[in-house]
């Protein structure tokens, strides 16, 4: 990985956790996270080199500790106020070049799994499903273009997985 090994070891600690309830998975999961310097500063969606978002929002889910809660919060606030196109897509600098609907569908993945498990009368649940709606809706058409960039899903839709405009890069 790019990025380095802890968040892929992470995950994995914490998907096994969850699999089987073998607490050596969730005293990996902890020990690993006191040795990663990385585990305080992700902003960006989850990806094939990131996945940070993913440990911050399965622990959330099923660790329930506010720490870990804390984090998932902190990780989904700033996705809220990641820089938007002129339409409202969600842009990564520096990663939404390579296919900026799917960095902002992937964001918009690890925020609504996040507020699925919050409470209904949480305060922020409310803000975190409008920005999914929002990020899913551009996708499907409703975006400045009039687009639905699923391939093949409308007439002006790409035609092709490896068309440019089915990934719509900015």
């Amino acid at each position: 990985s790019k990025n380095g090994i802890y968040d892929e070891l992470e995950w994995g600690a914490l998907w096994l956790y969850r699999a089987t309830e073998d607490a050596q998975y969730l005293e990996k999961f902890e020990t690993l996270i006191t040795e990663d310097k990385g585990y305080s500063s992700c902003n960006r969606p989850i990806s094939w080199d990131e996945k940070y978002p993913g440990v911050y929002i399965l622990s959330a889910q099923i660790l329930k500790d506010e720490k870990y809660l804390d984090k998932a919060y902190k990780y989904c606030d700033e996705i809220l106020e990641c820089k938007k196109t002129p339409g409202g897509l969600c842009f990564f600098q520096g990663l939404s070049r390579w296919g900026s609907n799917r960095h902002a569908s992937n964001a918009a993945v690890m925020v609504a799994f996040f507020a699925k498990i919050l409470p209904e009368d949480d305060e922020k649940r409310p803000s975190y499903i409008e920005f999914v709606q929002k990020q899913i809706n551009y996708i499907l058409g409703d975006n400045p273009l009039g687009i639905n960039f699923v391939v093949g899903a409308e007439e002006n839709s790409p035609q092709s997985v490896h068309h440019r405009a089915a990934s719509y890069t900015i």
